[in-house]
């Protein structure tokens, strides 16, 4: 039986439609797309494999005028070298359909360009999937987003331009990351909220408008090497029976205090560097716990470490 198709916009290949393909192939198939733009929602309620045959992702651009740009529903699969551009008008901005909707265990991607005019770039829910080599370029609302529990596999990733927070682990997820770069976020650069958890090494947040790193409502993450340049507020905010544990964070130039622990924040920070904060380098509030290791602060506008009495 055939496992190979050809999608042409101009009637060359198998089908015109990306979605033509998806619904006449069988489980295992791969999906060649030649260059040109689809206008449509596609869905993959099975395991396919869809390729760009070129090299160069900005060749296939999916571009819904509405909804999801690419769900994969069930059953593994792959995407590799694509663009996709989420499009729309919802009723609540920002809230929108996410472009690229990852719900599959074991489904991969690569090499994508992933934007959103309506919601979140990418979401990941459910899923030990994996995303790699991609770069967000704006978003309506979040970057990327992993929630409802699963641990996708996230590694050498762009997020740049979002709304809201460049990537957002909540609900229970618990993602491994590597060698990412978040570049001009309109909330946090990394929010970890309501249980999520994970780790995440080799990390480059620049210029959030507000924290660089958020962690609260129960958010516990594991953060190893990361680096914090330029955030609106503080580097590092924990609070709100937020935690985990944060080696060797780099914070320069905060516009808030470089770490700042509020009301039932309790994280362990080790090896930390702070350079050039617009307040204190190390802020305690009243209600605030945890402990702060081998770390250093210099050339604060305020304090080095500011404490209040109940902290």
């Amino acid at each position: 039986m055939k496992t190979q198709w050809v999608v042409d916009p101009s009637g060359g290949g198998d089908t015109v439609t990306i979605m033509e393909a998806v619904e006449i192939a069988r489980a295992g198939s791969i999906i060649t797309i030649l260059p040109g733009v689809y206008p449509e929602n596609v869905i993959l309620p099975r395991t396919l494999h869809l390729e760009s045959v070129s090299p160069d992702p900005g060749d296939v651009v999916i571009a819904p005028t509405d909804g999801v740009c690419l769900r994969a529903e069930t059953g593994g699969g792959s995407v590799i070298g694509l663009t996709m551009q989420g499009r729309g008008n919802p009723p609540i901005p920002g809230r929108g359909a996410p472009c690229l909707e990852i719900l599959s265990d074991g489904f991969a991607a690569e090499n994508l360009r992933v934007s959103s005019t309506i919601g979140p770039a990418i979401r990941i829910a459910g899923a030990a999937a994996s995303l790699r080599a991609s770069r967000v370029d704006g978003a309506a609302g979040h970057g990327v987003v992993n929630e409802d529990g699963g641990g996708a596999a996230l590694s050498g990733l762009e997020i740049r331009n979002t709304r809201w927070a460049g990537l957002l682990i909540r609900t229970g997820a618990a993602p491994t990351a590597t060698d990412l770069t978040i570049d001009g976020a309109g909330q946090a650069g990394i929010l970890i909220a309501s249980g999520g958890r994970g780790r995440i090494e080799r990390a480059q947040i620049i210029g959030a408008a507000l924290s660089g790193v958020e962690a609260r409502t129960g958010g516990a993450p594991t953060l190893i090497d990361v680096s914090v340049a330029r955030a609106g507020g503080p580097g590092l905010y924990v609070h709100s029976d937020g935690g985990g544990r944060f080696e060797r964070l780099v914070i320069e130039d905060a516009g808030g205090s470089s770490i700042l622990i509020g009301p039932g924040g309790a994280p362990e920070i080790v090896d930390a560097l702070a350079v050039g904060g617009a307040e204190h380098g190390l802020a305690l509030a009243d209600g605030s716990g945890g402990a702060v290791l081998q770390s250093s602060f210099e050339d604060m506008a305020g304090h080095a470490v500011a404490r209040d009495p109940g902290s």
